[in-house]
């Protein structure tokens, strides 16, 4: 089990958000993103969001062994498209906030 699957460790970074107010949004981004890649993994990867009470790994696909390579089983599953719309969404929202002007641009000292 990878240390960033543990569940438990980002209700400790909540907490640490707590006492370094001036770190506050970046440790809650953090937590909000890693967060997400442990529900993208609980797809079809397997997460046990009950450690370290449980080894009980949850998924919710199984993904095949139908390439040589394990990898392609994952990149050519149906789920992947998933994680392709989330990085899309990303992607048009950057090149939104990169068009609008900041605040204050044009405006002389």
């Amino acid at each position: 089990m990878f240390l960033a699957h543990l569940p438990a460790g980002y209700l400790l970074a909540r907490q640490l958000a707590k006492l370094r107010p001036e770190r506050r949004a970046l440790i809650l981004t953090g937590c909000a993103a890693s967060l997400l890649h442990m529900v993208l993994d609980s797809l079809t990867g397997g997460i046990a969001w009950l450690a370290p009470l449980s080894d009980l790994e949850l998924r919710l696909v199984e993904v095949l062994a139908r390439h040589g390579w394990w990898v392609w089983n994952f990149v050519l599953h149906w789920t992947m498209l998933i994680e392709v719309l989330i990085l899309s969404a990303f992607a048009i929202a950057l090149c939104r906030d990169l068009r609008r002007p900041s605040p204050g641009a044009g405006v002389a000292p």
